[in-house]
């Protein structure tokens, strides 16, 4: 076997260089052009992130990776370079990626964390295997196939939007009857405690408060965050110490959720138990408007769950309190 050839900075700015422009010609065009002109025609805000506007397709986050690392593998020509050479350089282009998403289509930062994984590991395939084509056959391969990529990007840039839909239910036992639970339900006063979770310490909104304007059907709602954004509700179904049901009216106008999600309804049910104790329940329903969906959601019903556990921690707290104190009042 070939000693690894040793890649010096000049030549990894070319093969990155190589790879970005590959992946703009051959994917980023499609999606880029039709945003671009709804920005222009006001048909669009000019904040508004790319992928709110034009989509969230496999396109962007399977095959611009996959063609960006394919651009850099042919640049690197037939020379041999280890594995460890080709993952830094897939590094080097995902912070290239992360950076110009930000600054020219912005994109929300936590979004291109949770993205991060998958476009590393796309673009070091991508790499791995257009090396392997040009060693062994060349690179006539990758020139003939690019007019049926094109047309397969565009196909999907202009099909119908992903839509996925799923939901999330996690639970808590609180030593206190429904009675006491009940009463932080609809409305439950701030929470103040510091953010546990890694991607609200990385900027992520996290809940503080719900309020609602009246403990009855029909009424408005709103759960507000840290950052000032809030979600807006309307309580759909209400049975006292037993469940209440709301339906979300709209949402905030965020980097991180327009285009990408859309949480449609939630519930929070009370159990009485044998013991004196409440199961206390939260599910939510949601929508994913991006691909891959198996992979978002992933991520998504991680952060769902740990929005639930704050809101479900916060109402056992408050209810335990009350209850510990029901005696001497």
């Amino acid at each position: 076997m070939a000693d690894d050839v040793r890649l010096t900075p000049k030549r990894a700015i070319i093969v990155i260089a190589a790879g970005l422009a590959a992946s703009l010609v051959i994917v980023g065009l499609p999606y880029l052009a039709p945003w671009l002109y709804a920005i222009a025609t006001g048909g669009a805000d000019p904040s508004a992130s790319m992928t709110a506007v034009v989509g969230f397709n496999a396109s962007l986050t399977l095959l611009f990776p996959a063609i960006q690392g394919a651009g850099m593998g042919v640049a690197l020509g037939r020379s041999h370079y280890g594995l460890g050479t080709t993952a830094l350089l897939a590094l080097a282009m995902v912070v290239v990626d992360v950076v110009l998403a930000i600054i020219v289509i912005h994109e929300g930062a936590i979004c291109l964390i949770i993205m991060s994984p998958l476009l590393f590991l796309m673009i070091w395939i991508g790499e791995e295997l257009a090396r392997l084509v040009v060693v062994r056959i060349g690179r006539k391969v990758q020139v003939s196939l690019i007019p049926l990529v094109v047309l397969a990007v565009f196909a999907e840039a202009r099909g119908p939007t992903p839509n996925y839909m799923a939901e999330v239910t996690d639970s808590v036992v609180v030593n206190a009857p429904p009675e006491y639970v009940w009463r932080y339900v609809t409305s439950y006063p701030e929470n103040r405690a510091p953010p546990e979770y890694w991607l609200w310490q990385a900027g992520l909104p996290y809940p503080t408060q719900s309020i609602a304007d009246a403990p009855q059907v029909g009424a408005k709602r709103i759960c507000a965050f840290n950052t000032g954004i809030a979600f807006e509700e309307r309580i759909t179904e209400l049975r006292p110490n037993e469940v209440m049901t709301f339906e979300v009216t709209a949402q905030p106008d965020h980097p991180e959720v327009t285009g990408h999600f859309q949480f449609d309804r939630g519930q929070i049910r009370l159990t009485r138990n044998a013991d004196g104790t409440t199961t206390l329940t939260a599910t939510s329903w949601y929508r994913l408007f991006v691909r891959p969906a198996v992979y978002f959601d992933w991520w998504t019903a991680d952060i769902t769950r740990q929005v639930h556990f704050r809101v479900l921690n916060h109402m056992r707290d408050l209810a335990e309190a009350d209850y510990r104190q029901a005696p001497a009042l």
